[in-house]
């Protein structure tokens, strides 16, 4: 007989009674009416918030004073027929004539913007137009050939223009770096006719020279082409005055541009001599080169090359203050030289430092008469052979008239080491030649 109290798992006591426990399977169909019932619940909420918020907004502007953004029609019928004479913009206190900044506009006068700016340049060229048929091409020439083509090698080339005719030769005024190591000098002129040229002077300090062409190496219609440039003679200032450039003011051959001169304050100062600069409104560039002419077509300046440092606006050497240098260059005659670098002291500076007027002393060249007379820098020059000179270009003008070999007396203050008083002195000097 079993016992009845053996009550193990595995017992077959209690059989009858054995039972096991299973998990609940998941209901999906309930999940996804849960999920549907959500979803349709936001979707409810967010559109009566949509309705609440459009409803209320109009009411929140107008009760707070936000500003409102106002709707511009835009019609653009018959933008295809009229894209050329788009009307221009005008507020109630605008004028019948006055336009601005739009195409078809008019002046105060009535007369379109467009048509006032085309007489202008129109003009513009006719004043240049003569002018232009001066302009010339300077070339060094190497006396040894191109191996490759046979041609000529070249040194280099400057704009020049002719400026003087006599009854056997054409004078031309142009640059010198360019040229002063050349074997020929070759020019060639507007109508692309050209011809070898003679070297009359070179003039270092400031760049410039006069070459001359024999009439005799030219044709007969290009003596008939070529016209002479008219310098300028006045010396006033020409701050303020429209000028016109030409030859290659930007840069670039064949170029015309027109605007005002802004500042003649600027010098440039070289060995015994200084020159005011012109310099213009008009953008150049470090290659600029050419030419300056006022209204009635004068050449009045000679445009110089930028320094790379320098804001690239032309600037020009005046005509009127280098006429005596461009005879002696015409003339092939040397240079006077005490290699003195000066700059001029105005009343105001002389009284404001306590010093006399004159020409304060910059430099003294290497191993010129004024190094080895013993002039310094910082001396003050105020005469040459007991004339009184106050500024560089009455300096240059009065050694001008001298020559190589001549004696001249210098007088100048020299500040006192011991109490800072200036001295009386003076230096006797021998002229070189350049």
């Amino acid at each position: 007989m079993k016992d009845r109290r053996d009550n193990a798992s595995g017992s077959e006591n209690y059989h009858f009674i054995k039972e096991t426990i299973k998990e609940k399977p998941s209901n999906t169909k309930s999940i996804l009416k849960k999920a549907f019932c959500l979803a349709a619940g936001g979707a409810v909420l967010g559109c009566c918030a949509a309705f609440a918020f459009a409803a209320f907004l109009p009411a929140a502007v107008e009760w707070f004073g936000f500003p409102q953004e106002k709707r511009v029609d835009v019609d653009l019928s018959g933008t295809a027929e009229h894209s050329q004479s788009v009307p221009s913009v005008q507020n109630e206190e605008s004028t019948p004539g006055t336009v601005s900044y739009e195409t078809g506009s008019t002046s105060e006068s009535g007369t379109d913007v467009l048509e006032e700016y085309e007489e202008i340049y129109s003009r513009v060229l006719e004043i240049a137009e003569e002018p232009m048929q001066a302009l010339v091409h300077v070339t060094g020439v190497s006396g040894d050939e191109n191996l490759l083509d046979h041609s000529f090698l070249h040194y280099g080339e400057e704009e020049g223009i002719v400026f003087l005719e006599s009854d056997t030769d054409f004078y031309i005024l142009t640059g010198y770096t360019d040229l002063k190591d050349a074997d020929k000098i070759q020019v060639t002129f507007s109508n692309g006719a050209y011809a070898l040229a003679e070297m009359c002077k070179g003039d270092a300090r400031i760049g410039l020279s006069v070459v001359r062409v024999p009439k005799v190496r030219l044709s007969e219609n290009t003596l008939e082409e070529i016209s002479v440039a008219v310098l300028g003679t006045s010396a006033s200032s020409y701050l303020g005055k429209p000028v016109i450039a030409i030859g290659s003011p930007m840069g670039e051959y064949d170029g015309v541009v027109y605007g005002m001169v802004t500042s003649v304050s600027e010098e440039i100062s070289a060995a015994d001599c200084a020159y005011s600069q012109m310099i213009t409104d008009m953008q150049g560039s470090p290659e600029s080169d050419g030419v300056l002419l006022d209204t009635s077509g004068s050449v009045i300046g000679i445009i110089r090359r930028s320094k790379e440092d320098d804001i690239n606006m032309i600037k020009a050497l005046p005509i009127a203050q280098i006429q005596p240098l461009l005879e002696t260059l015409c003339n092939g005659e040397p240079i006077p030289y005490l290699g003195i670098h000066g700059i001029t002291i105005s009343s105001v500076q002389a009284e404001n430092l306590g010093v006399s007027t004159g020409i304060y002393v910059d430099s003294a060249e290497t191993d010129s008469p004024a190094m080895i007379a013993g002039i310094q820098t910082g001396d003050i020059i105020t005469g040459l052979d007991g004339e009184r000179v106050e500024n560089m270009t009455e300096y240059s003008a009065k050694l001008h008239q001298m020559s190589g070999g001549e004696n001249i007396t210098v007088e100048l203050l020299r500040r006192s080491a011991s109490d800072g008083t200036y001295v009386e002195m003076e230096f006797d000097l021998i002229i070189e030649e350049r």
